[in-house]
This record gives structure tokens, sequence and C-alpha cells, in this order.
């Protein structure tokens, strides 16, 4: 398996989402024959600072001769980011054979171990492999239930812990500091940085329960040129300082500076100068403190001055925290939406909370009168959609057609693609099923947009069943094809960087054609293609210019068998027009309908699984969690 292969395989495992807790990661580890319980491990948790932290005590460790490895997360442009072993990353090689490994091992699991679980595992295995003297691991999400857990560590550390993540760890900070201070042990000393009140309890109970010397650090060291910017950096660095002269007892304080000033860690205050003489920043301040951090070093750089702000983060962030702190410093503020399935978590979506709870959430609430006085006694129900934000769908159906209503309604749209998919939790589709209401979904055009193509596609299919059911005169018409498709391919990103499409939903495409282009800014010059693996239909394209590594670019229908039926309907710029979007349809006879199947799977179960996620909203610290991979 080679390294886009694996890493699509890996990021597959996203679906499963989070799982906090060790019973799968101690089951993965026992069942790798490696010394992992002999690493000697430096362990990392807090909610600021925690990568800058493991870059300082990482840098330390290498100016004094030591072979280290580094375990973060996420990464920012590759995947191989998350593991270097002496400041180096993973070669994709190696990834590509530890995840095969692994693939193969957890194949007839019965539960399968999540992205993060796969990826720790896999970091610990490479570090004993390269017999490292040192390993650094940052924590992923919380302490106490994170997969990084499995580890017994030579020194526990504690960067300041703050609100973020509540929705998992806790309301309050003392809530959160008890998930954190689960990585602490019995006779491991812990290294903390200065804490809030109810942090500093926290840690100081958990640590006099467990018989583990605690050691807070109030004062801060007098370091200067600090390789990393902000007065904040100084206490990371000092935190580091602390930890590594705990974990190599004899070490020298000035041979800890060396270290401290030659440290490295991307997109932390990280300035670009232009020749236009205005400077880029780069920052990822992803909570209130972050925020409150990058306006003091912005001041501490430039004055008075203000900036543009260019604004994305995850849907269950502070957000109006963080932008009402950004605007201290910003003369314009732009908000844009991040490609990430974290960002398409947006649980305030009433078409993920049907038949909806009277007694939940306000979204619940109106998913349930809408459900009691709309749909729960209709015959049948066509439910109209558009792609979410940073893509656009050709104009398809989505139905269940193992239900019987479901499958007839499907067909009378009168549409040239079906999707043969179970719907999803939550789904209006799912809502319908379950009382044996006939339910498609039509998907066309984007967020945000109107699509001319997709808006016509949407009517002809509605007045087709509307004629049908025989609610208006007319015979409903029929395309002179259909392919009903129960699986395909997710084309997705190798690495992260500028995309550039080359096409559009609703091409057609040849084996090894190029559909899109991946760039670095930082290499200019080198990119990455992905191309058609065969021939078929891209029936949902990424439209935002920017990716990342693992992040879908392209929906790809291969219908290589059948592309032949498609060669009628392709206008000069090589897209499939859709039945309805062209001029006045021709009615025919069912029988005279070339109907084709398209075998596959649908990773998760459902074609709407590599776009969404989602969450046990009520679950309590301790439960399992489906949710965003990681901390970030």
């Amino acid at each position: 398996m080679d390294y886009e292969r694996a890493i699509k395989w890996l990021y597959d495992r996203q679906d499963l989402g989070i799982k906090l807790g060790l019973e799968n990661i101690r089951k993965l580890i026992k069942s790798i024959p490696k010394a992992i319980d002999q690493l000697p491990i430096i362990h990392v948790a807090g909610t600021n600072g925690k990568g800058s932290t493991c870059a300082f005590i990482d840098s330390i460790l290498r100016h004094c001769g030591k072979k280290t490895g580094l375990f973060t997360s996420p990464h920012l442009i590759s995947f191989c980011e998350r593991i270097r072993v002496n400041g180096k990353p993973i070669s994709e090689r190696d990834i590509s054979k530890r995840i095969n490994d692994i693939k193969t091992l957890v194949n007839d699991w019965n539960e399968e171990p999540t992205f993060f679980e796969i990826t720790t595992a896999l970091a610990l295995e490479y570090f004993v492999d390269e017999k490292v003297d040192a390993a650094v691991i940052e924590v992923g999400l919380g302490g106490r239930l994170d997969s990084t857990n499995i580890v017994r560590p030579k020194v526990c550390v504690i960067t300041p812990i703050g609100l973020d993540h509540q929705h998992i760890l806790g309301e309050s900070i003392s809530e959160i500091a008890t998930e954190k201070a689960g990585i602490i042990k019995s006779g491991v000393p812990v290294i903390s940085s200065h804490q809030h009140e109810e942090a500093r309890l926290v840690l100081e109970t958990k640590s006099n329960e467990v018989g583990a010397p605690i050691k807070f650090i109030d004062e801060l060291l007098a370091i200067e040129n600090i390789s990393l910017k902000g007065k904040h950096q100084r206490e990371n660095a000092s935190l580091a300082v602390a930890a590594v002269k705990t974990f190599l007892p004899n070490i020298k304080t000035k041979d800890c500076l060396k270290g401290i000033c030659t440290t490295t860690w991307r997109g932390r205050f990280e300035q670009f100068r232009q020749d236009s003489k205005f400077d880029i920043v780069v920052d990822g301040a992803h909570n209130k403190e972050g925020a409150l951090a990058l306006i003091s070093t912005w001041k501490e750089i430039y004055g008075e001055e203000k900036g543009i702000v260019i604004f994305s983060a995850a849907a269950n962030k502070d957000l109006k925290s963080i932008i009402k702190s950004l605007s201290e410093i910003a003369s314009l503020i732009i908000v844009t939406d991040p490609e990430t399935p974290r960002k398409l978590a947006d649980y305030n979506e009433i078409c993920r909370h049907f038949p909806g709870d009277m007694k939940g959430s306000t979204t619940k609430r109106v998913a349930a009168q809408t459900w009691k006085y709309l749909f729960s006694d209709v015959d049948a129900i066509v439910d109209l959609h558009s792609a979410g934000k940073g893509r656009s769908n050709m104009p398809q159906l989505r139905a269940d057609l193992a239900h019987p209503g479901s499958n007839i309604l499907a067909k009378a749209f009168g549409i040239e693609i079906i999707l043969d998919s179970k719907p999803p939790s939550g789904s209006l589709r799912k809502a319908a099923i379950q009382v044996d209401i006939p339910v498609i979904t039509y998907e066309g055009g984007g967020a945000n947009f109107l699509d001319n193509e997709a808006v016509k596609v949407a009517m002809h299919g509605v007045l087709n069943v509307l004629r049908s059911l025989r609610m208006i005169e007319g015979n409903p018409h029929r395309p002179r094809f259909r392919i009903l498709a129960s699986g395909s391919h997710w084309l997705r990103a190798g690495e992260g960087g500028l995309l550039d499409m080359f096409v559009s939903s609703g091409s057609v495409m040849r084996e090894g054609e190029v559909i899109a282009t991946i760039s670095d800014p930082a290499t200019p010059g080198i990119t990455v293609d992905i191309v058609a693996p065969e021939d078929g239909l891209i029936i949902g394209a990424a439209t935002n210019p920017f990716t990342a590594a693992g992040m879908p670019v392209g929906h790809f229908l291969p219908i290589s068998k059948h592309i032949k039926l498609l060669n009628d309907q392709i206008d000069e710029s090589g897209r499939f027009l859709v039945s309805g979007s062209q001029g006045e349809p021709v009615w025919r006879e069912e029988i005279e309908v070339d109907e084709v199947a398209v075998d596959g799977n649908w990773s998760g179960g459902s074609v709407d699984s590599e776009w969404t996620v989602t969450k046990e909203q009520n679950a309590a610290p301790g439960d399992t969690f489906t949710d965003n991979e990681e901390e970030a």
C-alpha cells in the first residue's frame, strides 16, 4: 500500500470519531511486539502552549546530544510532521509500511481503532525502532482518557489550563483540570506552569492522591533571545527547562538555554516579510487565552499598528470571545470556514436532529415541531439539499433503494445518478424510513450561491414526482439511462496547500486526467497532482482554495464500464448535462430507460459520512465520544 492509499485508509478512520478511553489503545499496543513500555517519555498535557513546550523540550534534549522522538498534533502541512526523530519528520515510506501493518492487524477487530489511536501506536512503535533516548509525547485531547495516556512517563508536564473543548472536557476550569490531571501517575514527578487557583488545587489534590511530587513554575527564567516570539513563550520555555532538568538532573541551565534559542515551531506568531514591506503573521491561537497572547505579542512587535485579520476556527470554539479579543488589533476581520470535518460539525443543523425532541435543545425542539406538523403524516418526502460550504454537488439523488417506496420515488424523480445508501443518523431520511414513509434526498449546487442548473433539475424532478403520484396532470419524464451506485471513491489531498481545481462537479473524467493540483506557497514550483483513478464522473468537488492533507477534494463515481452512456449528454467543457437542466425533457416509457448498477461501498456505511461528523451531545467525561480528531 503506497503512502496516499495508506493515508486515505487512516483518515477514513475519522468516521469512527474520537473514542475517549484506553481499552482500544491498550489492545493495539499489546498486539505490537515492541518494548513500548521501556520508552523514556516526557508526557505533556494542558490547554495552551503544549506544542511550543514540546518543541522547546525536544530542542534542548537534542542540543544535549540526545536522540529524540517528538509526537505532536495536529500537523500544519504534512501528516509526517506529527512524528519526528531528531527534528526530522517520519518518511512517507515508513508511514505507509507501518499503517499497512496495523491495517492487517486490526482488519478483523469488532471495534476498529480510531485515527488518533492508530497514529499514537504508530508513533510509539517508530520511536522504539529508532531507539530514541527520549520521547516527547503531546496529549491529543484532555489527558485522562486520551490515547497517549497508555504510556508511563519519566516526567509529566502540564501547561496552562484554560477553557477549551468544554463540550467534551467540562464547563469549568476545575472539570477541565481534572481531565488534564489524568496523566499524573504514582511516583512520576509533575512539572506544571503557573495555574489558575482552581486548576492548581485540582493538580495538587491529584498529585497527593497518587504520590507524585509536583512543582509549579511560578517564577520565570531570565531568558534572552528566545526564538519563539511573545512573553508567553518565556513561560513555555521556563517550563521546558524545568521538565528537562527533572528528566536529566545533571544537565546545566546554560546548555538548556542553547536549545531554547534555536527552537523552531511553525504557526506560532510566524512572520513572513513581503516585498511590499508588510508582514504576514500566522498564528494558531484557538481560544480566548491564546488570542490574548497573540494580542500581547502583536503589540510588543507592532505597537498600536493594526492589521487585517483573516480568521477561521472549528465550530465548537468560543468564537465570540476570540473575535472580540482580536478586534483590539484588527482594522478588518475576515471570517472564513476551515475545510475540516470539525467545521462541518455544526450541531445546530436541523437536518441532523430528526425526529427531534420536545425536551431537548432549541434545534431538537424545532426538528420535533417540524416533524410533528409537517412530515409525520405524509405519503412521500422529497428533501432538497445543496452541498455544504466549501464544496459543490452535481444534481444527484440519495435514497435507500432497499426500501420499496423510496426506490419507486427515486426513479420517479427522473434523474440519471441515484446513490443507494443507508441514511445517516438524525437525518430526515432516517426518520421517515423508520416509519415507512418513502423519502429521497436531492443534492445539487453549493452553499451561499444560486446554481441555476441545480434549481432547474430540482424543479423538473419534483414535478415528475407530482405527476407520478397523480397530484398534477401529465406523464412523468424519464432519463435515457439510470445509474444506481452503491459506492464511490473519495479523492483526498495527500498534502496540504493551495488547491487549484481544473474541473468542477459534473465533469466527466478519463483515467489519468488531472483533476486538481496542490501547491505549497513555501516551496514555489513544487506541486502535487490529483488524477482520475479510472473513467468516471466528479459528482462532488471542493471549492475552497486551500486544503489539508487527508481532506476530500473530489467525490468520484467510477463508471468506466458504462462511460458510453454519458457520451450524448456532455457539453463543450466536459460536464455531464443532467436531465431537466437543458431544454424540454422528452417523455418515455420506463421500459426504455437503460438501468445499470455500480457496485461498491460507502465508507462509514453512508455516502454522507465523508463530509460530516456527529457527536453524542450529553455524554459525561469517561463516556465514548464521537467528535473531532484531537485538540488544536
